[in-house]
């Protein structure tokens, strides 16, 4: 009769196993969530940190009078390949095997546009056929569709 009164429990049931199971999937799936959106952010940053450099290089070639295309103050229009050519870019900056670890690859003909208009600089940004403004940085998501 003892024998009987004694149950021995070796081990989980089913109900916990699966809670546990349910709980570790849950947990998981929040953390590679919270990942993924910490890698897209860390490329969204590259990407604007790198249209930021590209949009300085322009504005200080285009603000050297000495640059042999254009003229201080007035309207300029030069392409990655000539802020490269000049060292005011890293040449990396359109490595296309390796383009800085940026979602959008520059390319040596892509030419950034500087117009003077009442005083206010206008930066243009042309891939291709496409143009796009870029006055402020949240321009950004226009220049990324380029």
């Amino acid at each position: 009769m003892e024998n009987e009164k004694q149950i021995i429990k070796n081990g989980f049931t089913l109900i916990e196993l699966l809670v546990s199971i349910a709980l570790v999937a849950s947990l998981s799936i929040t953390v590679g969530l919270g990942v993924n959106m910490l890698i897209k952010k860390s490329k969204l940053d590259k990407n604007v940190a790198a249209l930021k450099d590209v949009m300085n290089a322009a504005s200080v070639f285009c603000e050297l009078s000495d640059n042999g295309i254009c003229t201080k103050g007035s309207d300029c229009i030069v392409t990655i390949g000539d802020l490269i050519y000049r060292g005011l870019l890293n040449k990396s900056i359109v490595n296309e095997k390796n383009p800085m670890y940026l979602d959008k690859n520059f390319m040596y003909d892509d030419e950034i546009e500087i117009k003077y208009q009442n005083k206010e600089k206008k930066v243009i940004y042309k891939c291709g056929s496409r143009s796009v403004n870029l006055n402020n940085i949240d321009d950004y998501k226009d220049w990324e569709k380029c």
